[in-house]
């Protein structure tokens, strides 16, 4: 604590024991001030003053005044909506040409335009897998899981359970992506465990071999 050499008084704070005051210096303990943004006349501490504030004369004309982007359109339902500089082309290394109310209309507008070969990652169609399976059968594969279905007797082929009423998965033992066919010898039916079983070993301890393999021929 310090004592004002003016009043006697104790404080902490000497700019604002002065502005509480009177005290201190022949400047006044308030200012008359013009805010920046709505022109209005206002009151402020003239220590605040001397400090560099006093620009605005309420929190909501400081960030109306702050602000230097633009108002623009919203792309989904027409709104206006407010973008700072760095929002309204750019944001980091991506371009910006649609501008939203919130995420609700982002979503919504992607549901509905981002589709097929409008989709920014749309790379011609089907995954990469649908891709090789069309390209290595003749009839489409749920055609193909069909007809092995209906050909073949018995529950898994490889815990020999039976499927619980659910129809077995058609699981191919080489994969399509490294040379495999839809063939019946390259096919196996199969309950949903074993299926993701056989699915996750051949990611793990398969699949890098055979890749390396079909690299060199």
């Amino acid at each position: 604590m310090a004592v004002c050499e003016d009043c006697g008084d104790e404080f902490t704070r000497i700019r604002q024991h002065w502005a509480m005051s009177g005290c201190g210096p022949e400047n006044p303990s308030k200012s008359e001030l013009i805010c920046q943004h709505c022109g209005g006349e206002f009151t402020e501490w003239t220590y605040r003053v001397e400090k560099g504030d006093g620009k605005y004369c309420s929190p909501e004309c400081r960030d109306e005044g702050l602000r230097t982007g633009e108002t623009v359109e919203c792309s989904y339902c027409g709104g206006e909506v407010y973008k700072p500089n760095c929002h309204l082309t750019q944001m980091g290394d991506y371009g910006i040409e649609h501008h939203f109310c919130d995420k609700e209309c982002e979503q919504e507008w992607k549901r509905e335009n981002w589709v097929r070969e409008n989709h920014p990652n749309w790379e011609g169609g089907s995954g990469g897998i649908n891709a090789v399976r069309h390209a290595f059968a003749q009839n489409s594969w749920n055609d193909t899981a069909r007809n092995y279905r209906q050909r073949h007797e018995g529950g898994c082929e490889i815990c020999g359970g039976s499927a619980d009423h659910r129809k077995l998965d058609i699981h191919h033992i080489i994969p399509l992506s490294v040379g495999g066919t839809n063939d019946d010898w390259n096919l196996m039916a199969v309950c949903h465990s074993c299926h993701r079983r056989a699915e996750s070993f051949i990611r793990e301890h398969t699949t890098p071999h055979i890749y390396r393999i079909a690299e060199k021929a």
